[in-house]
């Protein structure tokens, strides 16, 4: 019973002594320093360093600084020019980035900035510090208020400002609910998974998805950040069924970007002869082969920036022009060897030489068979002799 009572004692001392330790150390102030928000940027490498990385990126018209301190994944390839990056950030003060970490990512159709809100008008509205402008034709999902998060898709313009295309707010309690006023019969959810057909001009009308129209609104929330929503693209789509049979589509993610099955594919390894005057995207000519890459071509450069000279594994869809478009296109520095002459491999090839048949090598001449011994005839073994005479008969005496 004494020692239970002891630690009973001991932990009041401890007690009272955080007590007065906890004022006189500055712990006890429970106030929040002033943190940067976080925040994500995805866009097109417009212009880096010339020398390593540290330094100032133009990706889609915002500046981003790279220190020594940036984390630089090249899991996915080595960031260049005309490549797409993720960003993850501290605004600077400036309409900018201070990058945190970076990573190179698949081509998608508009670029984005996930932040917190700082200012918002009806034309135009800051998020992590860099202003982006709204018209009548951006649309917004969710009412915008100052200190929420927003995912906002834009433009670059001609002039450097930035326009968005689509604004989406991230609180879930400013996001719309859709609503049926034709019947009082709750909405039918579905979801399905299929290959784009067709897309109207602009986006919002009827979709043709495998077999089945559906209504994109402007309410629609198009998530391409797996790659661009266009014919043949693979879609995962969210919506409700009205009593018409027409589906209306809440949300639309793509799970592929598009794949042309109507043409076939081919893949080669040849030498870079020419490359777009700026960028990767544009036309490449490859051990005299024209390769089209475009926004949806992985370029992996992961062992470097892609230079004439260098060898290139191509994969992609031969068209009925000779041009291949690209799928993707794998870097391969030049090291102290002649890069072969090689074509696509869907073109037939002679099978390659074996040998000269050659006639069987001799073993020996045959030979006749040794004599064994020339027949001799019998030896004779004695001459017949008449009989010998016994005793000449003698008349008898008289």
């Amino acid at each position: 019973m004494k020692a239970v009572a002891w630690k009973y004692v001991a932990v009041l001392v401890v007690v009272a002594l955080v007590g007065i330790l906890l004022p006189m150390s500055g712990l006890a102030d429970t106030t929040t320093p002033d943190v940067p928000d976080k925040a994500m940027l995805r866009g097109l490498i417009e212009a880096m360093p010339e020398d390593g990385y540290v330094g100032t990126w133009q990706i889609s018209g915002i500046p981003v600084q790279v220190t020594e301190d940036t984390l630089v994944s090249d899991r996915a390839g080595t960031p260049a020019v005309g490549q797409w990056i993720k960003v993850i950030g501290t605004p600077d003060g400036n309409g900018g980035l201070n990058a945190d970490w970076m990573k190179v990512i698949d081509p998608v159709t508009f670029p984005s900035l996930l932040g917190q809100v700082d200012e918002v008008s009806d034309s135009a509205l800051t998020v992590a510090g860099i202003s982006i402008q709204m018209d009548e034709d951006t649309l917004v999902v969710g009412d915008l208020q100052s200190g929420m998060y927003v995912h906002v898709s834009f433009e670059v313009q001609d002039d450097d400002s930035l326009l968005a295309v689509q604004i989406r707010a991230m609180d879930p309690d400013a996001l719309p609910v859709p609503t049926v006023t034709v019947t009082p019969i709750r909405i039918h959810l579905i979801t399905f998974k299929d290959i784009v057909r067709e897309i109207p001009d602009g986006r919002v009308g009827t979709w043709l998805i495998g077999d089945r129209q559906v209504e994109v609104t402007v309410n629609t929330w198009i998530d391409e950040h797996k790659g661009q929503a266009t014919v043949g693209a693979l879609v995962k789509v969210l919506g409700y069924e009205e009593e018409s049979g027409k589906i209306v589509a809440i949300r639309i993610v793509v799970e592929r970007g598009a794949m042309p099955f109507e043409e076939p594919f081919t893949h080669f390894m040849g030498t870079i002869e020419s490359l777009p005057a700026e960028g990767l995207q544009g036309t490449w000519v490859v051990s005299g082969h024209q390769v089209e890459v475009t926004a949806n071509t992985l370029v992996d450069a992961r062992r470097g920036t892609p230079e004439v000279g260098d060898w290139a594994y191509v994969m992609g869809y031969l068209m009925d022009t000779g041009v291949i478009r690209a799928t993707r296109v794998t870097v391969v520095k030049r090291y102290h060897r002649p890069m072969p002459t090689v074509t696509p491999s869907m073109t037939p090839q002679p099978p390659h030489p074996t040998h000269t048949p050659q006639p069987p090598m001799p073993t020996h001449t045959p030979q006749p068979p040794m004599p064994t011994h020339t027949p001799q005839p019998p030896m004779p073994t004695h001459t017949p002799q008449p009989p010998m005479p016994t005793h000449t008969p003698h008349p008898p005496h008289p």
